[in-house]
């Protein structure tokens, strides 16, 4: 301490001075106020660990370079012990976790944490300083103290957002990942449940249609990998979680988010169009945000998996349109559950458990999903389509009553 500049005293002082007052009663009382995802004293702590666990690529971090010498003092005699060959045992990482017995080694590390956290307002800003401690930690530090930093509990959402790998929009999914930094990757004030597994086509007009227009060989097969990419990326904002958990949430078959994602990866390539589908969503997230009353789509696809319309309703639905007996001679009411179906769940209309039971059932639907995409596709839509539309889609707005009666008759 004695040899240390005055500049870096006075750090250290000032930290000292800081750390008093945050841990007074008072500051404590204050600070259980604060939002979850708020930097956490506890933050302080694990990022002076990783700065430990992933030394020296922090280095550049350091207010100073008497400061990272002090550092390097005691992170480097930490690693050389951690490679030193000894008999397995958990406790061997118990020396990266515990605070340094010198008090200048101590406050190096935590006025550097601190000065890192400053930036926690600013999530990109935060990331750019963490991330490649996490990546570097990763890379070269053993892996049993990888695992023992990174699966332990108490990150904040903020600390852990920051650290945890992304690539092409998304959380990953490999199973190398540690899963509790999967939080969700923002605050909403909407729930995953009320996310639609299949982005309105009114929201992807608004959102995503002039997107779309930069995309290479953007077709309808893109549209809707967009429109699903979308209600994947909203889940992981509202829960977290790896893309196939999103999947999971959404209803949606894994194999069919993967298939949309690979292919949207083809389309985007090594160009920024990911940073901007990100910043759309986030457009689209602070609509939801705003919305005075959201729908449950979740409840919906629930209550509806075994519903199917019934055929008076059907009869009522196709009156006076010329094609109405021959959709009901080959369909039967088939044509417009589905139908129904997809506009009360805002789901793809592939994904209908009626279309499923039907595959499963060997019957094979083929002519009943040919008939649905030209009913679904705009570019086929002639009179009777779009009269039949707009009566599914004003019958549709009957759904939360649907579902009540769906779920009281499954009580019965």
């Amino acid at each position: 301490m004695a040899a240390m500049p005055e500049e870096d005293h006075q750090r250290l002082l000032g930290l000292q001075h800081r750390l008093n007052a945050r841990l007074s009663p008072r500051r404590i009382d204050t600070e259980r106020l604060q939002p979850p995802a708020a930097p956490t004293f506890q933050d302080l702590v694990h990022v002076a660990q990783l700065i430990k666990l992933s030394w020296p690529a922090g280095k550049s971090l350091v207010p100073s370079d008497a400061l990272a010498s002090v550092i390097d003092s005691h992170a480097s005699h930490l690693h050389a012990a951690l490679r030193t060959p000894r008999p397995r045992s958990s406790s061997r990482f118990s020396m990266l976790w515990a605070a340094p017995d010198n008090s200048a080694q101590c406050g190096a590390l935590l006025v550097t944490a601190e000065e890192v956290l400053h930036s926690a307002n600013d999530p990109a800003q935060l990331r750019a300083a963490i991330r490649p401690l996490a990546r570097f930690a990763v890379e070269h530090a053993p892996g049993g103290a990888c695992r023992s930093f990174f699966n332990r509990p108490g990150f904040s959402p903020t600390l852990a957002r920051a650290m945890v790998r992304r690539a092409h929009g998304f959380h990953t999914a490999g199973p190398r990942e540690y899963a509790n930094l999967r939080v969700a990757s923002r605050d909403c004030r909407f729930t995953a449940e009320e996310v639609p597994s299949h982005l309105p086509q009114s929201w992807y007009d608004q959102y995503f249609a002039d997107f779309a227009d930069g995309v290479p060989h953007c077709n309808l097969y893109t549209v809707r990998h967009l429109r699903r990419a979308a209600s994947l990326k909203l889940v992981e904002m509202a829960q977290g979680g790896s893309w196939v958990q999103c999947a999971q949430a959404l209803d949606i078959p894994e194999s069919r988010a993967r298939s949309a994602l690979t292919k949207l990866r083809g389309q985007f390539g090594e160009s920024d169009l990911w940073k901007r589908f990100e910043d759309i969503t986030e457009q689209l997230a602070r609509h939801l945000d705003g919305l005075p009353q959201r729908v449950n789509y979740a409840n919906r696809r629930r209550a509806l998996a075994s519903w199917q319309l019934p055929r008076a309703d059907w009869s009522a639905l196709i009156e006076g349109l010329p094609q109405g007996r021959r959709l009901t001679a080959r369909y039967g009411t088939a044509l417009g559950t589905v139908l129904i179906w997809t506009e009360a769940t805002q789901s793809d209309y592939l994904l209908c458990p009626l279309l499923q039971h039907l595959r499963r059932d060997g019957t094979g639907p083929a002519h009943l999903t040919d008939e649905l995409s030209r009913f679904l596709a705009p570019a086929s839509q002639d009179r009777t389509r779009q009269a039949l539309l707009q009566r599914i889609a004003q019958y549709a707005t009957t759904a939360e009553a649907l579902c009540t009666r769906t779920r009281a008759s499954t009580s019965d």
